[in-house]
């Protein structure tokens, strides 16, 4: 039945656009789009009772009764996903939220590091992603239309230029588009230049060979488990967090990260803009 709506809700299933569309976060938009499709004009008599965009919007993530059910079953119940973050979720030992301090560096500008130990596995800093700024790919694509259209628009450039630097890309089966932490020191964590110097990383990023996309329990906390950090290596206090800025770019843009590596490991001077 669901499937038969999908089809008749947003046409022929050319998977990439009827998911984009699926997922819209938007219950006006989706509202709009149902109407759109809509002959009556009768509005005594409403052609669809019960289904709006408000209604769709309890349809795109799945129940816990769902993700119970996907962590006792192959083959979501070996992933680290159901062994390890959804307990460490529900741990306040697994989460270091204040552990961390913006330092001035010389060279850098600015630099993320510990005030104390942080022990590799845990989670650092979950409440940033937690309080984020989404555009789902529509919303996305009609902002750059926007600017297109209306160059003079600077704000709206910026708010682009601000996503499209500091942001992540989120995908999972209920939600694909960009999201950027409104209150993030994440935002200083410096590049690192080798691989010993990597501290953290995203818990799930899509190149990870044993990813599961379409995994419940991935789909219903995708903003923790796209947007979140995991820690890589111990943590001593004091010392600076690094990531790999690879995270951050399109395969396609690897000449240009290219680019950028040479720039920044050259002279050591990471990417942290003093104007921040």
């Amino acid at each position: 039945t669901i499937h038969l709506f999908f089809v008749l809700f947003y046409g022929f299933p050319v998977w990439n656009k009827s998911h984009e569309n699926f997922i819209r976060q938007n219950a006006g938009a989706i509202t709009l789009s149902l109407a759109s499709k809509m002959s009556s004009t009768d509005m005594s008599n409403l052609p669809t009772k019960f289904y709006d965009g408000t209604t769709h919007k309890s349809y795109q993530r799945p129940s816990r009764a769902w993700e119970e059910w996907s962590c006792l079953s192959p083959a979501f119940n070996g992933h680290d996903m159901c062994t390890t973050y959804r307990p460490q979720l529900y741990d306040k030992t697994g989460n270091f939220n204040n552990s961390t301090v913006v330092a001035l560096d010389d060279i850098k500008g600015r630099t993320l590091k510990a005030t104390e130990a942080i022990p590799a596995g845990k989670f650092i800093n979950l409440q940033d992603p937690a309080t984020s700024l989404y555009l789902d790919l529509s919303e996305w694509r009609l902002l750059n239309d926007f600017i297109e259209k209306y160059p003079d628009a600077s704000m709206y450039a910026e708010l682009r230029d601000y996503i499209d630097e500091y942001g992540y890309e989120s995908f999972s089966s209920s939600r694909v588009g960009w999201v950027v932490s409104t209150a993030s020191v994440s935002t200083f964590i410096n590049h690192g230049c080798t691989k010993e110097e990597f501290k953290v990383r995203a818990v799930v990023k899509r190149e990870d060979p044993d990813v599961i996309s379409h995994s419940y329990f991935f789909a219903r906390h995708t903003e923790l488990l796209n947007n979140g950090l995991l820690v890589l290596k111990d943590i001593g206090k004091d010392e600076e967090i690094l990531q790999d800025y690879r995270e951050f770019w399109d395969a396609a843009a690897s000449s240009e990260f290219d680019d950028f590596e040479n720039e920044v490991c050259g002279n050591r001077i990471g990417l942290i803009q003093e104007n921040i």
